[in-house]
């Protein structure tokens, strides 16, 4: 996928990510994080070449919403480098309440941070 396509959709997956409950992450509209060719979780732009068995994958499977927290720490991760880009990322998995990263900078992140991180 080219990096405008890849833009775009990750754009599109968080303009459907509009509510929130908790920490869980819940999608409204028809359009799939992710699909599942013949069992292997992939993104949409997964060309199939071949007779396959094809399962959509909605946010409210288990694994689509893996692929949108996953999807969601790399934004976050792109954000922070965009803002602080002398911060090293470190470790930052999907766990099961949503995901987490962790950042080596030379000073803690404050609130005036997180709102510019956010936007």
């Amino acid at each position: 996928m080219e990096r405008d396509q890849a833009t775009k959709f990750i754009t599109d997956l968080l303009r459907l990510m509009i509510s929130r409950n908790g920490s869980d992450l819940f999608i409204t509209g028809d359009f799939p994080p992710a699909i599942k060719v013949d069992g292997k979780v992939v993104d949409t732009s997964y060309r199939i070449e071949a007779d396959s068995a094809l399962s959509i994958i909605t946010g409210k499977d288990a694994d689509g919403l893996e692929v949108i927290r996953h999807s969601t720490a790399h934004l976050l991760a792109y954000a922070v480098k965009e803002l602080f880009p002398e911060a090293q990322v470190t470790i930052g998995p999907v766990i099961e309440n949503g995901f987490y990263y962790d950042f080596a900078y030379k000073r803690p992140f404050g609130p005036e941070d997180l709102v510019a991180i956010e936007k």
